[in-house]
């Protein structure tokens, strides 16, 4: 039983599985899509070939490095690791202070000896 939905699965799991492991994907989704018809019905079995393919597809996703380092920029990363920051500030803000602390004790001492040593 073909789903009503499988060209639009097809689609987005094929841009993001390689070649050579894309029939055996989809063929394992369609056995397990007939398995699902008959325990949860027709509706039940298509939401959750949507939910496996947009699964399968994130999964490979994050596992392909070639893929993820053409698709993100420097500017991308970048602001990734702004925001991971920022949360952990916020997470933790006795940290954060702390640290900050200690390298503006750093640079100033650095600096100081710079000064100290170059008249």
């Amino acid at each position: 039983m073909t789903p009503a939905l499988w060209p639009l699965v097809e689609r987005f799991v094929g841009r993001r599985v390689p070649p050579a492991r894309l029939e055996p994907v989809l063929g394992d989704l369609l056995e397990e899509f007939d398995d699902h018809v008959r325990r949860r019905g027709r509706i039940g079995a298509e939401l959750w070939l949507i939910r496996e393919g947009w699964s399968i597809a994130a999964a490979y996703r994050r596992r392909s490095p070639a893929t993820a380092a053409s698709s993100r920029t420097l500017m991308d990363t970048l602001r990734a690791d702004v925001i991971h920051a920022w949360r952990a500030m916020r997470a933790r803000p006795a940290a954060a202070l702390a640290t900050i602390a200690v390298l503006a004790l750093g640079i100033g001492l650095v600096s100081a000896m710079f000064a100290l040593a170059d008249p």
